[in-house]
């Protein structure tokens, strides 16, 4: 018998420009016939673009339009999907995800979990982009929030992860929520990805909610499990468990076995972010791998333009805090503040790059083109807004280089005098720092008026 052929190559894959033409046209196409889709289909035409990550906003716009009084005629899945697919266009769409937070309110009892969960996600992302407004959003999540926990016990443990986020992430933590999730969770551990592990802890450190079990039966597991850890599972799951203070439970030295494993696989084995995660993991968890560090302070200079300035702030603070002994790195990370400008950075963000760069041997002199560019940001737009206690961090640190000017002092007094019950909120420790920048202040200009003074007289004579 003659040879079978042997079978074709696969065909590559249409070129980006190819696809982009194609979904042009079949918006084009689209866009005037909406009347004639029915509900599962516009449902499929959005998933489609969204997927592909084509915006076309002339189509979203007119899709959004058309069945925002339509939306009673799609079933429960269908509201989800297409919440999903207008959360991941660029074009903020405030008025469809009103529309959508009403209909998804009035049937939330009928979400199956995958359902509630995509849902979620959804109006998080569009929140995050464009916040929503909070009688849009407060209704919708309470409704989910019961419906879950009702049924927490249908949940899958990534769907008990992505849930959990996703309320995290909004700020919206229901308590009895959370501890009855903290049981699901820890009962679901041997199904679970390293994501969904990871993805969980980070949910309950950034909710602040107790969950002293669940890190408990991690910490069972993870000896045997940490191996098959990606970086960005290491990275992360390192960063929650010192965020939630659970860097050691019981006998188990949790964050330092993540730390030890991310010092194994190298540093540039993680990407940017992940190598702040893990600076700030050491951290919070007062645990120092010498080794890793030390790779991570090489590598981390020439990757700094790749990272948000939240994590170039956090890269700094968790540096000083370690106490790394190295100049050529806070020169770095100084040079990368200086090259973005003040405006990028929050005063929180500025707070703690200060204070960090300010405990540096000859910081006054080494930096002091930043950090007179930082008290003139904040002079001119940060004081009023910011949080007090950031405030008198930043002040104190600024004030302890010589570079808490005096229209910075006169934004802070005007601050202090103008909401006079903020100060309630200061610790004695704070109230102290604010004080003591004034009082260096003061005592710089008494100085210098007595200066001048002896000068005059000096001159005055014959």
């Amino acid at each position: 018998p003659s040879p079978s052929p042997s079978p074709s190559p696969p065909s590559p894959p249409p070129p980006a420009t190819a696809v982009a033409r194609a979904f042009d046209a079949i918006a084009l196409h689209a866009s005037p016939r909406l009347h004639e889709f029915k509900p599962q289909e516009l449902v499929n035409l959005t998933w489609a673009f969204a997927a592909a990550e084509q915006p076309a906003p002339s189509l979203f716009s007119s899709v959004a339009t058309h069945v925002s009084g339509r939306l009673a005629d799609f079933s429960s899945m269908g509201l989800a999907l297409l919440a999903w697919a207008f959360a991941r266009n660029p074009k903020p769409f405030p008025a469809l995800f009103d529309s959508l937070a009403s209909e998804a309110t009035r049937r939330a009892s009928h979400f199956s979990p995958r359902c509630l969960e995509m849902t979620l996600g959804a109006f998080c992302r569009a929140d995050a982009r464009q916040p929503l407004s909070h009688s849009t959003l407060a209704p919708l999540y309470a409704s989910l929030s019961m419906v879950a926990l009702a049924r927490i016990d249908e949940f899958s443990g990534a769907s008990v992860a992505n849930v959990l986020w996703a309320f995290a992430s909004a700020r919206k933590p229901s308590p009895e929520l959370f501890s009855a999730a903290a049981a699901a969770a820890a009962s679901r551990l041997d199904t679970m990805t390293p994501r969904d592990i990871a993805l969980t802890l980070s949910a309950y450190a950034r909710a602040e909610a107790p969950a002293h079990q669940l890190f408990v039966a991690v910490s069972h597991l993870l000896p045997a499990r940490v191996s098959s850890f990606k970086p960005t599972d290491i990275a992360q799951t390192a960063l929650a468990v010192a965020m939630a203070g659970h860097a050691r439970v019981g006998n188990a030295a949790v964050l330092p076995a993540l730390l030890r494993e991310a010092r194994l696989r190298g540093a540039d084995a993680f990407s940017p972010r992940e190598m702040v995660e893990l600076l700030r993991a050491s951290a919070l968890g007062r645990y120092r791998d010498g080794i890793l560090v030390s790779q991570l302070v090489r590598a981390l200079p020439s990757q700094l333009r790749h990272l948000n300035a939240n994590y170039v702030a956090g890269a700094t603070w968790a540096a000083a805090t370690l106490s790394i002994d190295s100049p050529p790195f806070f020169d770095a990370l100084g040079a990368e503040v200086e090259r973005r400008g003040m405006h990028d950075f929050t005063t929180r963000d500025l707070a703690h790059l200060v204070w960090a760069l300010s405990r540096q041997p000859s910081a006054p002199h080494r930096h002091a083109r930043l950090f007179l560019a930082a008290a003139e940001a904040t002079a001119r737009g940060g004081v009023r807004e910011c949080c007090l206690s950031h405030l008198s961090m930043l002040l104190a640190s600024l004030s302890s280089t010589g570079h808490a000017t005096p229209a910075l002092l006169r934004a802070v007094e005007q601050r202090l005098t103008a909401r006079k019950g903020e100060c309630e909120a200061l610790t004695p420790k704070q109230l102290c720092a604010v004080a003591d920048a004034f009082a260096a202040h003061a005592h710089a200009q008494t100085h210098a008026h007595a200066l001048t003074c002896t000068v005059q007289q000096q001159q005055s004579r014959p």
